[in-house]
């Protein structure tokens, strides 16, 4: 049985043209895709909609940083990503994934330097062993300070993958991949690059400036990270959370979709 990691980006579970700003269909569709096979399963999800506008409003989106002056808007947006990980698990649930919420800062000790390895990896295996999908989410960590510091779901990922040691890594965004250096000619984007590593990556993959937008780092941070994630698994790659049935064929070893990432 396959031990898998399946990293849901924020700009595929949430949508702006949603009552609650949730994209219920897109995240019930992949979690019938995940449902189809038998597997060890541990899920994780970005903030989205839930977060994004909320760190530009209150110009955190730089420094991933909420001031203890600010101490009653941090805690009133964990309250707001606990909301939506109980909509991922509500959704996850209604496609029979047995999935467990679990937050990360129960792992934490005072700062996200202080994170208890052991523990939270002998937690994790006795929900695995049980059957049970672990879903974790990206969140808010109080600081010593009275202050909140952004704790992004891609470093969680890297966390749980040094855990683990994974067979797969899954990061699902809402792009096909990771766009190549667009040509002389071209306008936008180039080509979605098959395969990326750190000795290709500066003279290959184009950025774009959702990247600097981004509380999280977007693309570039997601890349940066998978890197070291791919040390730790026997296949990392990065794909459209939005292309039908992605997940059945990433699940078959179909190395045509999306991006292969190499440490």
């Amino acid at each position: 049985m396959k031990t898998r990691i399946v990293k849901l980006g924020g700009s595929i579970i949430t949508r702006q043209d949603s009552p609650d700003l949730f994209d219920r269909p897109n995240v019930l569709r992949l979690a019938r895709e995940l449902a189809q096979e038998n597997q060890q399963l541990i899920i994780l999800h970005g903030t989205g909609l839930y977060c994004k506008p909320h760190a530009h409003e209150h110009e955190y989106v730089k420094t991933g940083l909420i001031g203890q002056d600010k101490s009653l808007i941090g805690l009133r947006k964990r309250h707001d990503l606990r909301a939506l990980n109980l909509l991922v698990v509500e959704t996850l649930l209604t496609a029979s994934l047995p999935a467990y919420p679990i937050d990360a800062s129960t792992f934490f000790r005072d700062t996200l330097d202080g994170f208890a390895h052991d523990e939270c990896k002998q937690a994790l295996c006795a929900m695995l062993a049980k059957g049970y999908v672990p879903v974790f989410f990206g969140d808010l960590m109080p600081q010593p300070d009275g202050s909140f510091r952004v704790f992004s779901s891609d470093v969680m990922t890297l966390l749980l993958a040094e855990m683990i040691r994974p067979d797969d890594v899954f990061f699902l965004s809402d792009t096909p991949g990771v766009y190549g250096v667009p040509g002389p000619s071209s306008g936008g984007y180039g080509e979605i690059l098959s395969q990326v590593s750190p000795q290709t990556v500066s003279n290959a993959m184009a950025l774009s400036e959702e990247d600097r937008q981004d509380v999280s780092g977007g693309m570039a941070e997601k890349v940066g990270l998978a890197f070291d994630i791919a040390k730790y698994c026997g296949r990392c790659v990065i794909a459209s959370g939005y292309d039908g049935e992605v997940l059945t064929h990433l699940m078959a070893d179909d190395n045509t979709i999306g991006t292969r990432v190499f440490p």
